[in-house]
């Protein structure tokens, strides 16, 4: 029996694939292969938290970066690992990535 924390974990894992192989197939032309995975990943999404939206995740970022007192690209590094560790589970990490890039 799994936790439910290593439940989540293996429902994230297949989500993730999930959208990798339909940002493949989309490129590779491959329509028929793109419905069936999106078909997929909703019903793997309805076991999966809801995720924070993009402006929430923006302001726990900004929060974090004033928290830490982080002024320099040298410790995004830093940053990034800090807001991961608060968002496990609440929102994708390349949004997070993509935020806390824009930040520098």
């Amino acid at each position: 029996m799994l936790t439910d924390e290593e439940a989540l974990s293996v429902v994230t894992r297949l989500a993730k694939q999930r959208k990798d192989s339909i940002e493949q197939f989309k490129k590779g032309g491959r329509e028929d292969l793109v419905k069936e995975e999106e078909a997929q990943l909703s019903i793997l999404e309805t076991y999966l938290p809801k995720m924070m939206d993009r402006n929430e995740v923006e302001k726990l970022v900004q929060a974090k970066k004033t928290e830490l007192g982080i002024n320099d690209a040298t410790k995004k590094g830093m940053l990034m690992s800090s807001v991961m560790k608060d968002l496990k589970g609440k929102a994708d990490g390349a949004t997070v990535k993509e935020i806390v890039d824009s930040l520098f």
